[in-house]
């Protein structure tokens, strides 16, 4: 758990997986959740909700100002 918490405050932009990657090839076996939950215990990992994005009607000003097509080709078989 002390090394967890070192490699964090070493490098605070690291999460649970790449901290887990470096104690696997240093030979220490610990499972990424086992590394995710040191890490939220001790206030380092903090949910961030994301904000909506405001709705945006899109509207034209005209009628049939705006036209629309999907485009497909096809190649018949044996022509």
């Amino acid at each position: 758990m002390r090394r967890i918490l070192e490699l964090r405050r070493q490098n605070p932009a690291w999460g649970a997986l790449r901290i887990h990657a470096l104690l696997a090839r240093r030979g220490v076996r610990v499972s990424w959740m086992t590394v995710h939950r040191v890490l939220k215990r001790h206030g380092f990992m903090v949910r961030v909700v994301r904000k909506p994005l405001p709705f945006k009607r899109f509207q034209r000003r005209h009628v049939d100002s705006l036209w629309q097509i999907d485009v497909y080709k096809f190649r018949i078989a044996g022509v």
